[in-house]
């Protein structure tokens, strides 16, 4: 706080070009990363390798930081042309994998699992509770409806026998 309230350059960047706010995501440090972007460090400048603040705070799992960025507006890009979201997964953040596919990170797996006439809400649901393992979401899904299917079909066949047995009584 007291170099940025002497004028210093808050998006400087190192050789590796990183800079504090990237080292602050990187570090999990919520209160520097706050302080940083309350005095307007970008958000989007990313490294010689294009990690962005975004990316190294979800790929080291820093939820709070993670969030933190969501909420001041931050969007959630590709990095290298892989979502964002299979960073958290291969790093096994759950959780940020979780919040980042709340907020609206790709996952293109879901559109095709759409595409298949799933509800969205129940996709998205057993994305989150079966780790994004898309072969496990599959199965528990299809489960899921089969069983529906089954109640369904004992419902309708109850209302079938009900109604012939009362067309039946005099």
């Amino acid at each position: 706080e007291a170099l940025i309230a002497q004028g210093a350059d808050i998006d400087v960047k190192k050789v590796d070009g990183s800079t504090p706010l990237y080292e602050a995501c990187r570090e999990g440090s919520l209160d520097v990363v706050q302080c940083l972007c309350n005095a307007g460090a970008n958000m989007y400048i990313s490294t010689q390798n294009g990690f962005t603040p975004l990316f190294v705070a979800s790929f080291n799992g820093h939820l709070n930081v993670v969030k933190f960025l969501l909420e001041s507006g931050c969007k959630i890009d590709d990095v290298k042309g892989t979502s964002l979201l299979r960073w958290a997964i291969r790093a096994k953040h759950f959780e940020v994998a979780e919040c980042l596919f709340l907020n609206g990170a790709d996952f293109p797996e879901v559109k095709s699992i759409l595409d298949m006439g799933y509800s969205e809400d129940i996709v998205k649901t057993e994305l989150v509770k079966n780790g994004f393992n898309v072969e496990k979401t599959l199965s528990a899904i299809c489960e899921t409806q089969e069983e529906m299917s089954t109640e369904e079909l004992k419902g309708s066949v109850y209302i079938q026998i009900t109604s012939n047995s009362e067309m039946d009584t005099p």
